[in-house]
């Protein structure tokens, strides 16, 4: 019935954008779709940011999950409305950071559009694509990586991975550098202004929960200037998508809470999870940064099995990872890279020894150095990653 179901949706989808490929493509239409239209962030939201800043003459179409027009030259699709099959039908570009496998291999690419996937991980950890997918599924990706104009990945070093296990063909596989790196790398140093920011903006509509959430933000940047650190603990999604491997924060609470906050960032497309109200005080869920900003106003880096380690990398400061279920994960995910031997932080599998590692992380960091600079390698980030973006993709442009 599931089978039918999709085959039925993709049918409706090729007819759609067969009927409105009969209207003219638009050379300055720039479609932009990060998460499915789940979230506007990432690489997807700093190109974004840069195209309207250096551009006036495109009109951007973002996915999102209503329609409604954002801006003079910015409009916001639901995915599914006529509309986002209108503007995806006559859109010269469809930038996104999410690979829709069986979509794109079974749903029409209109000739003349260019299809632009900026891959949303720098560097290489996790085995994808072709390397873990049986003949059925290898045969899906191959057929998705041929409608692939150009795929953006972080560097020369992992060019020849992604080619082969997207199924995308190397010259079009660019090494252009992760656009939200530029972030990274132009804000380092404003630590202190993103955490007080916390403090004045808020971004919730409900009025009474945005005055809950800003009293948060003025405790966190109190606790700031009282001299406790900040923990971004940043996990990656489980094929489940639950968060069954989170610790007991009341037990972190009890053994941190003078010294540490946490900042609990989950994966977009984890399930969703709602802190207990008795640690308002020490873990917070933050609404409306990026993980970029949370990156550089945190002291200290958890997380497991994240990309994210190759970001964090640039700004030298201590990466713990808590692996409860590590044995299981990387025996069955597979990586292309030894996790223990090149990954720059402390591995602990219990809560004990994520309090003590914690504790140490600073006097232990020294001994990951040297693998904190081969893991920068994969990453190149020189702060001009969005500037290559626009020489190469948009070079025949004139605006």
């Amino acid at each position: 019935m599931k089978k039918l179901i999709k085959r039925s949706v993709f049918m409706i989808e090729n007819g759609l954008i067969t009927f409105f490929s009969l209207f003219s493509i638009q050379k300055n239409w720039i479609m932009l779709d990060s998460w499915n239209g789940k979230e506007f962030s990432g690489d997807i939201k700093m190109l974004y940011d840069v195209f309207v800043e250096r551009f006036s003459h495109p009109q951007y179409i973002i996915v999102g999950k209503k329609t409604r027009n954002v801006g003079d030259k910015t409009v916001e699709v639901s995915r599914g409305s006529l509309k986002y099959y209108y503007f995806r039908a006559c859109s010269r570009y469809y930038i996104t950071n999410y690979y829709y496998v069986n979509q794109l291999s079974k749903v029409k690419i209109r000739k003349g559009t260019e299809y632009i996937l900026v891959w949303h991980a720098a560097g290489i950890l996790k085995k994808i694509g072709k390397s873990v997918l049986d003949e059925k599924g290898r045969k899906s990706i191959d057929k998705a990586g041929k409608k692939i104009s150009k795929l953006i990945v972080s560097s020369e070093l992992v060019r020849t991975v992604y080619s082969q296990d997207l199924g995308v063909e190397r010259g079009r596989v660019l090494p252009l550098g992760i656009p939200r790196s530029d972030y990274i790398v132009h804000n380092a140093d404003k630590r202190e202004d993103l955490v007080k920011s916390f403090a004045t903006h808020c971004f919730s509509k409900n009025r009474e929960i945005a005055s809950t959430i800003k009293t948060r933000y003025e405790f966190l940047l109190k606790q700031f200037s009282k001299g406790r650190k900040i923990i971004l603990y940043a996990p990656t999604i489980r094929d489940d998508k639950s968060v069954d491997f989170l610790p007991d924060f009341f037990h972190l609470q009890h053994a941190l809470g003078k010294e540490y906050i946490i900042i609990l960032q989950l994966h977009p497309m984890s399930v969703p999870y709602e802190v207990a109200s008795e640690l308002n005080e020490f873990v917070f869920q933050i609404e409306g940064l990026s993980s970029e900003a949370l990156m550089i106003m945190s002291d200290l880096l958890i997380t497991d099995y994240s990309s994210l380690i190759f970001d964090f990398a640039f700004l030298k400061r201590p990466m713990v990872f808590y692996i409860p279920d590590g044995t299981e994960y990387i025996s069955q995910k597979g990586f292309y890279i030894d996790f223990f031997e090149n990954t720059p932080g402390e591995k602990v599998t219990n809560q004990a020894e994520l309090v003590e590692a914690i504790l140490e992380s600073e006097k232990r960091m020294i001994r990951f150095e040297k693998v904190r600079e081969r893991i920068l390698e994969y990453a190149q980030m020189d702060g001009k990653a969005c500037e290559r973006f626009v020489q190469e993709i948009f070079k025949e442009q004139m605006w």
